[in-house]
């Protein structure tokens, strides 16, 4: 079965944070070293519905097997000034890197940001 690209859930939550516990000890590009990240599923929760209800975000995860295997964040911003504008932060586990899954997370998230009138995406790497 491939790779599947899909709105993350809060039912997510404690899957996100094992994903994000893998990818920081497999990576030195992310901001976290092994062990500092200090969010909990119940914060992720908190994080997902406050997304969702508020609108000027979203999260898509990939998933593989039942197992998720990657994330993107895009995270907008209520100011009228900027409200064409989302920040993406993008995670994949490196057993995965490689095979189109952040093409497909950024494709995902672009079609997502143009139905909000988004034209103004800032990866920060």
């Amino acid at each position: 079965m491939p790779t599947m690209i899909r709105p993350i859930t809060p039912l997510d939550a404690e899957a996100l944070t094992a994903l994000f516990a893998v990818v920081d000890s497999e990576t030195t590009f992310l901001l976290a070293e092994p062990g500092e990240r200090d969010t909990t599923a119940d914060t992720w929760r908190a994080r997902i519905t406050a997304m969702q209800a508020d609108g000027v975000g979203a999260m898509f995860v990939a998933e593989d097997a039942g197992a998720l295997v990657g994330f993107l964040s895009a995270q907008g911003d209520t100011r009228r000034r900027v409200r064409h504008v989302v920040h993406i932060f993008v995670a994949i586990r490196q057993s995965h890197v490689g095979q189109g899954i952040g093409t497909q997370l950024i494709v995902t998230m672009e079609a997502w940001a143009r139905r909000r009138g988004v034209h103004r995406l800032q990866l920060h790497v």
